[in-house]
């Protein structure tokens, strides 16, 4: 939810100059491609989820213990 409030604001928090510069090449094209889920359907939000959890994996927040 946090994600999708930074990209639902009319203001840049990054710019595309910082994430091309912190960002690989690979991981910068799937922000693209999730951004044009967004735009395009929940459907194909779902299907970029598929996609990514298959080519990246999931990152677990060690900060927030599992019950």
């Amino acid at each position: 939810m946090k994600f999708w409030w930074q990209l639902s604001m009319s203001y840049q928090e990054v710019t595309l100059g910082e994430l091309q510069e912190h960002v690989g090449a690979d991981k910068l094209r799937a922000v693209h491609a999730l951004i044009k889920a967004i735009d395009q359907s929940p459907e194909s939000i779902d299907e970029w989820i598929t996609w990514a959890v298959e080519n990246y994996p999931v990152i677990r927040d060690r900060g927030n213990p599992e019950d």
